[in-house]
């Protein structure tokens, strides 16, 4: 799931809709395991150049620049 959230995120998805069969544990869960790994990927990203954090950069003409 963080993999594939950080690829969205690369292409400007930044909003996701999910379900939870027993929400309120799930949900827990998920801001407990999954969005913590989340944000450390963002980190990285920006750290190497490749993320901002208003948004991703993209190649244009040779060089890196925010869309």
């Amino acid at each position: 799931m963080t993999v594939r959230t950080i690829e969205y995120k690369k292409i400007r998805v930044d909003l996701f809709l999910t379900g939870f069969l027993h929400f309120q544990e799930e949900l827990e869960a998920f801001g407990k395991t999954v969005i913590p790994i989340v944000r450390e990927k963002e980190a990285e990203l920006v750290n190497r150049g490749l993320l901002t954090p208003a948004g991703v950069l993209t190649w244009r003409r040779g060089s890196l620049r925010p869309r």
